[in-house]
């Protein structure tokens, strides 16, 4: 398992963009979301190939959960996708640095649970990289998980991007550069 943080703090504005995983390789890109009117939690990813295709996107409605399992959930969920679709070089983008955190180094941890099913199947017969992203490099994600709110019953796997959600991966492909201040 490789486990790296890549952001820093800054007060000068950076270009941001998506990147596309190494030749060969898939990439996971993952978020929670939560609304507070009315109170509701969501997750979502997405899996893309080297050129940046989509592969398959899944969002959920997670109900009651506390800020920080909302955004390990779609982690597991989104390893558990990967490995049953039989991918076994996968790149982890997750834009919550606690959770990249956590799954790399915990010892007792409320979520421990949840934390240790990431680590199980980080720890699987794969090659499996986690890295922190900025947000600005996981729009499809939120939106993925935005749409979770939508879900009336268990997981929803998108084969292709829904339709709001087309613009954002088509301008991930095409390197869309977006400003973080």
């Amino acid at each position: 398992m490789t486990t790296t943080t890549s952001a820093t703090p800054t007060s000068q504005p950076q270009q941001v963009s998506w990147s596309k995983p190494l030749e060969g390789w898939v990439k996971l890109n993952e978020d929670g979301n939560r609304r507070s009117e009315p109170p509701s939690l969501a997750i979502g990813g997405v899996l893309r190939n080297s050129h940046g295709s989509w592969i398959i996107g899944f969002s959920n409605k997670v109900g009651h959960a506390s800020v920080l399992e909302y955004e390990i959930r779609p982690l597991r969920d989104g390893l558990s996708l990967a490995w049953t679709l039989g991918y076994r070089k996968v790149e982890v983008a997750s834009d919550s640095q606690v959770t990249v955190q956590l799954t790399k180094d915990f010892k007792f941890h409320p979520l421990g649970a949840l934390l240790e099913d990431c680590r199980k199947y980080l720890l699987r017969q794969w090659d499996c990289r986690l890295h922190h992203s900025l947000r600005e490099a996981n729009q499809v994600a939120d939106a993925l998980a935005e749409l979770g709110h939508e879900c009336t019953s268990g997981e929803t796997l998108w084969a292709n991007p829904p339709r709001n959600v087309e613009t954002i991966v088509n301008n991930d492909r095409m390197g869309m550069i977006y400003i973080r201040n």
